[in-house]
């Protein structure tokens, strides 16, 4: 369906949006407008409808409502349409929808509709946003944060799927090289959100696929190649009645499958200036702040001090080198423990890196550890930056003892480890046993080593098998083809008494998908319609193919909508998937 953007209106936790089905019309043809009202709570406002005055109402205000919970989060959405006929030609402006939202007045934007003579040719619409998606019900597209950036500044790329028909599921077909670039991807949900965008006066479904975080290794022009994809979707077919019955046992709809690739970028990557670079600098690009603190500054001798380096911003942390602090000789330093914590949101990526140092001064004084100092390359502000830490001092007290051993002041750290431990000391007593007495333990020996042979014998067993499994992939497809059908029925019952959509897809999924692995069938040679004749030449037997249709050709109409849909009619089909897999599980 063609519609066009009108307004968009957030109010706290309502959403307020009108639109038009189409805003190029003839005279003699008709418009239907929507205003629709959504929110995370019941009992949406009432809306009051705008003056058609230049248009006939044919039909309406024709409501529908929808709510639902998803993961114990309520959403609501009101839907108010009317089929609207114009009265003369023009630009022909709808005014504004209203409500009252607990006190605060809310009103769309009104919605202009171009009205040309009767009769006329149909207007070819300009493209005025997206030329690539003219006229396509399917479109796979890259879109980056920008496409010119310096060497190591992160760069933002989104893979959207817009569709405007009933998609089942996709594969992906080749994923890019990002070649030039240093890569972090994004954790997105197994079940991507669904959102709405109109684009060139076309409403699509777009739901994003892949986020990634590039990072340019090198200047000059980079080129990222298209992620490839075939997608599955269900069309309904018109096929001729030849009977009254005919209509009760149609199939959904046929299975096609299209192959989208998205757009090929091209990156300018500047080289970051050589003027103005710090001596220190090592590569960091970004935004940072440091922060360099001793736990302690009065210990006595021989007492452990904890030193920590913490980096924290936005840019490449695992890259990013800390400064290294320069440590007295009369203090003894142990290696780091290191720690990175990447954050992924919506800004980008980022983070915080820290490393902490043991420190044990061995003789009295005063210490002073020196400033530190880390130096980066801000992209915003096209310049370097230099941090600096406040020196450190720390004061020691009482009095060096060669020999004595190190106490740690009641510190348990793992990182320390005490003078003298791989020393052992002569014993100056000795117990001897008599030899007759140590026969006695021979038993609880043997079996302790036959206790070891037989975890040797487990582990190695496990070790074949797992890289039997690793070099014959289509087994261990089959073999895991009833843990994945598992998975796939776990999520539908999380969905049981939510998304009608969800929880139908994941039993079409468990299903389809179950035969796929077993069968060892690649998406782009497997045809769902014909999911009986391949059954039937494993040797199934037909009653057990045709409850096995019969499950599927549910799961996936009800996929689009149906009657009796409710959380009773949902377990049983729930129940009768597990038990289809089952079967299947002792014949295939």
């Amino acid at each position: 369906m063609i519609a066009v953007w009108v307004s968009l209106i957030l109010a706290a936790d309502i959403t307020f949006t009108a639109y038009v089905s189409d805003n190029d019309i003839r005279l003699d043809q008709r418009v239907r407008y929507t205003v629709k009202v959504q929110g995370d709570r019941g009992g949406l406002p009432d809306v009051s409808f705008p003056d058609f005055k230049d248009f006939y109402v044919l039909s309406g205000p024709n409501q529908s409502t929808n709510m639902q919970w998803i993961n114990g989060k309520m959403s609501s959405s009101k839907s108010y349409s009317f089929i609207l006929k114009p009265r003369r030609e023009g630009r022909l402006t709808i005014a504004a929808a209203s409500m009252d939202n607990n006190g605060t007045l809310m009103k769309t934007r009104p919605v202009t509709v171009t009205v040309r003579p009767a009769g006329s040719g149909d207007k070819k619409k300009k493209n005025t946003v997206d030329p690539a998606l003219e006229g396509k019900k399917i479109f796979f597209k890259a879109i980056p944060s920008k496409t010119s950036a310096y060497v190591g500044e992160q760069i933002i790329v989104e893979y959207k799927l817009y569709f405007n028909i009933n998609i089942q599921t996709y594969e992906v077909e080749k994923l890019p090289s990002n070649t030039g670039f240093w890569t972090e991807e994004f954790d997105l949900p197994r079940q991507p959100e669904i959102k709405s965008e109109v684009i060139n006066g076309m409403n699509y479904n777009v739901v994003t696929l892949k986020k990634v975080a590039l990072f340019p290794t090198q200047s000059g022009e980079i080129t990222l190649e298209p992620m490839e994809i075939i997608t599955q979707s269900v069309v309904r077919g018109r096929a001729r009645s030849r009977s009254l019955f005919d209509s009760f046992f149609d199939r959904p709809g046929r299975t096609i499958q299209t192959p989208v690739k998205t757009n090929t970028i091209r990156f300018k990557v500047k080289a970051l200036p050589a003027r103005g670079k710090p001596d220190g600098f090592k590569g960091a690009v970004g935004n940072y702040s440091l922060e360099v603190a001793a736990d302690k500054s009065d210990i006595p001798v021989n007492e452990a001090v904890s030193l920590k380096i913490v980096l924290k911003g936005s840019g490449n942390m695992k890259l990013v080198e800390l400064p290294v602090p320069s440590i007295p000789p009369d203090i003894e330093r142990y290696e780091p423990k290191i720690q990175t914590r990447v954050s992924k949101n919506k800004r980008g990526i980022g983070g915080v890196k820290s490393a902490e140092y043991i420190l044990i001064p061995r003789v009295p004084g005063t210490f002073r550890l020196k400033p530190l100092s880390f130096s980066y390359f801000d992209p915003q502000k096209g310049s370097y930056v230099t941090l600096n830490s406040r020196p450190i001092v720390l004061k020691i007290s009482g009095e060096a003892r060669p020999g004595q051993p190190t106490p740690l002041g009641g510190v348990s750290r793992r990182e320390v480890t005490l003078l003298g431990r791989d020393i052992r000391f002569i014993r100056e007593q000795t117990r001897l046993q008599p030899v007759e007495d140590s026969a006695n333990g021979a038993v609880p020996v043997g079996l302790a080593y036959c206790a070891v042979l037989l975890l040797f014998a487990l582990f190695f067993y496990y070790d074949t098998r797992q890289a039997r499994l690793a070099g014959n992939v289509q087994l261990s497809r089959r073999l895991k083809a009833g843990r994945q059908a598992n998975r796939w029925l776990k999520d539908a019952t999380r969905h049981i008494e939510g998304e009608a959509g969800a929880f139908y897809k994941a039993i079409d999924e468990a299903l389809s998908g179950y035969v796929r692995d077993k069968l060892n069938m690649e998406l782009s040679s497997f045809n769902s319609d014909e999911i009986d004749k391949y059954l039937r030449e494993h040797r199934v037997s037909p009653e057990l193919v045709k409850r096995f249709s019969g499950v599927l050709n549910e799961s996936r109409f009800r996929q689009y909508g149906g009657a009796d849909d409710n959380a009773g009619n949902r377990g049983k089909l729930l129940e009768q998937a597990r038990d289809l897999i089952t079967q299947l599980e002792k014949v295939l």
